[in-house]
This record gives structure tokens, C-alpha cells and sequence, in this order.
């Protein structure tokens, strides 16, 4: 029998909606881009256990969820047995439990992922 071991992560989120929304369960799936190729629906929400991590991802796939509109969660979770198509990048999916916090994103942190995508030191 598996062991759900619950963890922190982090994921970009709209900051006009509330956090808690990630809680319900009809919202813990991801839709992928491009359904036939990605192999369909998952279970879980796209989070990051890095939060450099969730930056350069945004950077080199969602460049407009680092604006003013958006924030950083940080979030309990537990991984979903379902494999993140960007999971290479540092991306899981996972079952959110509770919310731990809202903060902005830092600016600092995105001219850094920036740098390191663009393989500047």
C-alpha cells in the first residue's frame, strides 16, 4: 500500500482568486496543452518543491503569470501518482491539502530565472 507522505510546494496563482480554490476537489486535475500528444487529463495540480524552479519554468512556458496579476502559493500537498509533463523541469503534480501562504512574486527571483534560461551567469 502506498505511503502519502505530505510535502511544501509552490505555484503561480491568480491574485483576483482566492488560494482555497486549490483545495477543492474538482480542481485538483490538469488539463494538459495538448491532450493527444500529452496523453489526456491528470490527477493532481501542476507545483514546484523549488521555488527557482517554479520561476524558470514560468519564464520559459508562462512568462505572463510573472506579472502584477499574479502570486506565488506556497502549499501542502500530497504527489499524485500521475507524472507532470514538464516533470523534467522540476514540475509534480500533486493533491493540494492546505494552503501555508500567499506572497508576491519577487522580481529579484524572476531577473534570476531569466539569466539562468537565457544561460547567463
Amino acid at each position: 500500500m502506498p505511503t502519502f507522505v505530505r510535502a511544501t510546494f509552490f505555484r503561480l496563482h491568480p491574485m483576483g482568486e482566492d488560494a482555497a480554490t486549490l483545495l477543492r476537489p474538482e480542481t485538483q486535475w490538469t488539463e494538459p496543452q495538448d491532450a493527444p500528444a500529452e496523453g489526456g487529463r491528470r490527477r493532481g495540480i501542476r507545483v514546484f518543491e523549488e521555488l527557482d524552479a517554479l520561476y524558470r519554468h514560468a519564464v520559459r512556458h508562462d512568462e505572463e503569470d510573472l506579472d502584477e496579476g499574479h502570486c506565488v502559493v506556497e502549499l501542502e500537498a500530497v504527489r499524485s501518482p500521475d507524472e507532470d509533463p514538464d516533470a523534467t523541469e522540476g514540475a509534480i503534480l500533486a493533491y493540494a491539502t492546505r494552503i501555508v501562504g500567499v506572497r508576491p512574486v519577487e522580481e529579484e527571483r524572476i531577473e534570476a530565472a531569466r539569466r539562468i534560461v537565457a544561460g547567463q551567469p
